[in-house]
């Protein structure tokens, strides 16, 4: 593990901040380690199969360009739109190619070659010594869903008035009966009121979205909008299962 902290007026330079840290990984899956267990001594060899970044951290580490920039999106060649100056969309009408490893490898050379960026991809990164890009970089949901698109909702629901959807007027009924669940000791914590929702942490929109938001909400808010909401809350269960069926794929 390495813990580090940069001063400088630009950002860190990834290659050199991660180049310990890769030579070590690489060392790990390379050779094996020798464990003593209780049915005796094992030999383990690590695999990295996974990294996990924020948006920002992922485009530094990934040497491609931001999330809202266009090809700033690593799993398809989609250019996407820009919608304002903060916003960069891709729309699901679009036909989403997705790219593959040995794509982003040939792009980061092309991109080198050019100066500049290819399909989003400014250079070669570091990281691809060790992990499949982009199938190996999964989307990180906590920041994605949990303190974007769930705190989003809950901004609306509880400070917009004079809406369909707004529970201004709601809110110390829901208060009381989320302050009355009482959940098992995994959830570490307990629900704190709806209304204090801008100093939660991730893991407490977690709980909120999979187990308390539908129960809580099915009879204040519109049908269709917990419609919607009963797609994100499955959508989610069903993306952080370690297995799942064909049948509930589908």
């Amino acid at each position: 593990m390495l813990a580090s902290v940069w001063f400088g007026p630009h950002k860190p330079n990834m290659p050199t901040i991660l180049e310990p840290v890769i030579k070590s990984v690489k060392e790990l899956c390379t050779t094996h380690i020798t464990a003593n267990t209780p049915a005796g001594k094992k030999l383990i060899k690590a695999m990295i199969i996974a990294a996990v970044f924020d948006l920002p951290a992922k485009a530094g580490v990934l040497n491609t360009i931001q999330f809202n920039g266009y090809f700033g999106y690593i799993c398809c060649k989609d250019k996407g739109d820009n919608l304002s100056a903060h916003q960069h969309v891709y729309l699901p009408t679009a036909a989403h190619e997705m790219r593959t490893e040995s794509e982003m490898l040939q792009w980061a050379d092309e991109a080198q070659a050019l100066g500049k960026p290819f399909y989003g991809v400014k250079g070669a990164s570091i990281l691809s010594t060790i992990v499949n890009i982009p199938f190996g970089v999964p989307i990180d949901y906590m920041h994605a869903v949990l303190e974007e698109v769930v705190k989003s909702l809950m901004n609306r629901w509880v400070k917009v008035s004079n809406q369909p959807y707004s529970l201004h007027q709601y809110v110390a009924l829901i208060n009381k009966a989320m302050l009355c669940i009482k959940p098992p000791h995994e959830f570490r914590g307990s629900p704190r009121s709806i209304d204090t929702f801008a100093f939660w942490k991730a893991s407490e929109y977690r709980v909120f979205l999979l187990f308390y938001v539908v129960p809580l909400l099915k009879d204040f808010l519109p049908c269709e909008y917990i419609y919607h909401l009963l797609l994100l809350a499955e959508a989610m269960h069903r993306l952080l299962l370690t297995a799942i069926s064909v049948e509930r794929a589908r």
